[in-house]
């Protein structure tokens, strides 16, 4: 990461065997160095105006804070649909043991097409504690 103009201005953008000078930092521009998305790809400076970020050299999206923020959003949200995906496979599990102690073989695919509908859409982790609480309490006889 570059942390002053003069990092910048010593910098070389896309330095390589083919091109081992590279190409010198443009003021005013973005001084992140981004590729092509080619199979074999090509570093170059953004292109974006500057203005964000340390000194006034990055641009908006890569603002090395706005990036490291992003970075933060997104892992909060795997982390929170993890979390969910193992609440409700905890939950199936309860539903797939309770549904076991079921003897009655109507009662048993009432239930279980209760189930089905009930994972086959968006439901909150909560709505599927209480089905899997209201079938033990069915096989525990309470």
């Amino acid at each position: 990461m570059i942390k002053t103009h003069k990092e910048a201005q010593a910098h070389r953008y896309g330095s390589w065997g083919g091109n081992p000078k590279g190409e010198s930092y443009v003021e005013g521009k973005c001084a992140e160095e981004i590729s092509t998305r080619d199979q074999f790809a090509v570093y170059y400076q953004c292109t974006r105006n500057n203005g964000h970020g340390i000194e006034g050299l990055y641009c908006k999206q890569h603002d090395p804070e706005a990036v490291k923020a992003r970075k933060a959003a997104t892992e909060k949200k795997w982390r929170k649909d993890l979390a969910d995906e193992i609440a409700i496979s905890e939950h199936f599990n309860l539903c797939v043991t309770a549904l076991e102690g079921i003897a009655d073989p109507l009662e048993f695919v009432t239930a279980a097409k209760a189930l089905a509908v009930l994972f086959s859409t968006d439901n909150d982790t909560s709505e599927i504690s209480t089905v899997a609480a209201k079938l033990r309490k069915a096989w525990r006889g309470e």
